[in-house]
């Protein structure tokens, strides 16, 4: 990645120096309007991208100011992300009584991916995400090994997201995160999560609201609750 002179900081201004065409990127089934726009200062340039309802807004020759600017630099092979469930407590069964002093500052600065699923809705089961069954119309859950109807399942979500801790000496890490708590990312930007649980939708929604600043508590690279402040 090039970096941009003045990258870690809350505002940089800077020139745009080229723009391509507008263009569609697939997001699972949908098609979302695309753009690449070379940002450039006195020392470097780098390339970012433009979605959605900024697409062809912009002018080449055009100053923009850009907020909270992070630079990111990671390892991806080396950050392992949890499965496909969300475990609600941990080997002690008390992750849900960790007091706030234990919580962790932090900033969410990208999602990768969000995948809505359907979910086994046995207790016991943690959310775990279902699988067509074999032969039937039905999903079929791994651990409990029951079949359910669609009608019967939990409509979850899991993203992927980075984030930056405060006061920390390790890069930038690649996590997952759930519903109840991406509900509360959403509501505190005074969004709520679409009732159809639609991919674009999601990946959309998390764009207009990152970077956000968080309080957070972690077991085996999951966010496992978090809090952050209300912005009106």
């Amino acid at each position: 990645m090039l970096e941009l002179k003045g990258a870690n900081c809350d505002k940089v201004k800077i020139k745009m120096s080229t723009l391509s065409p507008a263009s569609k990127k697939r997001v699972e089934q949908n098609e979302v309007d695309f753009q690449e726009v070379m940002l450039k200062d006195t020392d470097s340039h780098a390339t970012v991208a433009v979605w959605d309802k900024m697409v062809n807004t912009l002018q080449k020759g055009e100053c923009v100011t850009i907020t909270k600017c992070r630079k990111l630099a990671y390892d991806e092979t080396l950050l392992l992300v949890s499965d496909d469930e969300d475990d609600d407590v941990d080997n002690n069964g008390n992750w849900s009584n960790t007091p706030i002093s234990d919580f962790k500052s932090g900033t969410i600065t990208a999602v990768f991916d969000v995948d809505p699923y359907l979910a086994c809705p046995t207790t016991s089961c943690n959310n775990t995400k279902l699988a067509p069954a074999e032969s039937i119309q039905c999903m079929k859950c791994k651990n409990c090994g029951r079949n359910y109807g669609e009608s019967a399942c939990n409509n979850y979500i899991r993203a992927t997201v980075m984030i930056e801790v405060e006061d920390s000496n390790k890069p930038p890490q690649k996590v997952a995160i759930f519903k109840p708590q991406i509900e509360k990312l959403f509501t505190s930007r005074g969004f709520t999560l679409p009732s159809s649980n639609d991919q674009t939708e999601l990946l959309l929604k998390f764009f207009e609201i990152i970077p956000v600043d968080i309080k957070f508590h972690m077991i085996n690279n999951t966010i496992k609750q978090l809090t952050c402040k209300r912005v009106a």
